[in-house]
């Protein structure tokens, strides 16, 4: 059995553009400050900043993306069954029919690839889950974990199932706990 541990698409460290740039002192202050908590560089920690910016940070201002506790989206899902989530998470800005715009808008183009990617920016920079992929032939496992509870479970559920229907004609096994939900489909890639 393979894992996918897909990398954010990076350039490799021997192609680095040197460029000069003038920081307002507070912020130069707190690269700093997390330089020197995290034992980073200024350099690394600017990159990490600017990554997440390029990667995640300038669609999601573009896309409407708001930042919410955690606990806060929780209390919200509380109000909902698990089919009620598991329907907004079908419609989300990310999902189902809005997918391919989606994908075409973060990475560049929608294939089956990208979508595993996508998955990864969202674990990565939206903090939405922890994602694992596994291949073993044909056969793909995608794991989602996350703290969120129930809720949050039938919402990735709809979200995952959605995309897969209706951008990639896949009907994919669910099963789904508290904290985690596994997806299973054959997809030949």
């Amino acid at each position: 059995m393979a894992t996918c541990n897909w990398k954010l698409r990076s350039l490799p460290a021997k192609q680095t553009i040197a460029r000069t740039i003038r920081l307002d002192p507070s912020i130069d202050d707190i690269l700093t400050q997390e330089a020197d908590q995290s034992g980073l560089t200024h350099t690394a920690v600017t990159t990490k900043a600017l990554r997440k910016y390029v990667t995640f940070d300038r669609f999601a201002d573009k896309t409407g993306a708001l930042t919410i506790s955690k606990e806060t989206l929780s209390r919200i899902l509380a109000f909902l069954s698990d089919d009620e989530a598991e329907v907004v998470g079908s419609v989300a800005n990310f999902a189902g029919k809005n997918s391919k715009q989606f994908m075409n808008l973060v990475v560049g183009s929608s294939s089956m690839e990208d979508f595993f990617h996508l998955l990864q920016i969202l674990s990565a920079y939206g903090h939405l889950f922890e994602f694992e992929h596994q291949i073993e032939g044909n056969k793909h496992h995608l794991i989602f974990a996350h703290s969120m509870g129930s809720k949050w479970s039938s919402f990735l559920q709809g979200a995952v199932q959605s995309t897969l229907k209706e951008t990639f004609s896949i009907r994919a096994k669910f099963e789904k706990t508290e904290s985690l939900v596994s997806c299973t489909f054959e997809y030949r890639t």
